[in-house]
């Protein structure tokens, strides 16, 4: 074999097994990312857009539109659970009121093709969840409305808690039924 042939096939094996001891690290690591990963979350960080997130105000029993700056726009999905999660914050504003509990999360979010979205609570939705059938209503209609308003791939919305149908929320709304979005709620 000549020298250059050598010297290709030795960095040729260099470069093949620094990728494999990347590969291992983060596979042991529990990162399981790949190395082109980083640029691909630059490019989404930068894809924001402008939505109104329906929160609770502070002076009836009804919601009110709350502008904000959300990422992910190119994608539904991530963009909905960006949406969600702003939910959970809280608003920003004076004279508005959050509609879910601060210790809630998203467990997971799914879109089908027919612009069903299934969006599936942790139990402190319902565990820490005020009570009472208007704060059900507000909470209800702050997701649905967040989404259906913003997303356009999303037509209904399904509401579930712990990987499961419930009956309710808090005792009043039957969630075994996707909502539609109501601009009733909405002052």
């Amino acid at each position: 074999m000549d020298k250059k042939r050598l010297i290709i096939f030795a960095l040729l094996g260099l470069l093949l097994g620094g990728l494999a001891v990347y590969g291992v690290v983060m596979f042991t690591s529990g990162k399981r990312t790949s190395p082109f990963e980083g640029r691909v979350a630059e490019k989404t960080a930068q894809d924001k857009k402008d939505v109104f997130l329906y929160f609770g105000s502070a002076a009836d029993s009804c919601l009110v539109a709350e502008k904000r700056t959300v990422y992910g726009s190119a994608d539904p999905t991530t963009l909905s659970k960006n949406i969600i999660k702003a939910l959970i914050d809280g608003p920003v504003g004076k004279n508005l009121v959050r509609t879910l509990p601060e210790s809630a999360s998203c467990r997971a979010f799914y879109l089908t093709d027919r612009g069903m979205a299934y969006v599936d609570f942790t139990a402190d939705i319902r565990d820490r969840h005020p009570g009472g059938s208007e704060a059900e209503l507000l909470a209800i209609y702050s997701i649905v409305n967040s989404l259906i308003l913003n997303v356009d791939e999303i037509k209904k919305v399904k509401i579930l808690i712990e990987g499961s149908e419930a009956d309710t929320l808090a005792g009043h709304i039957d969630l075994r039924f996707p909502f539609d979005a109501n601009m009733r709620m909405v002052r």
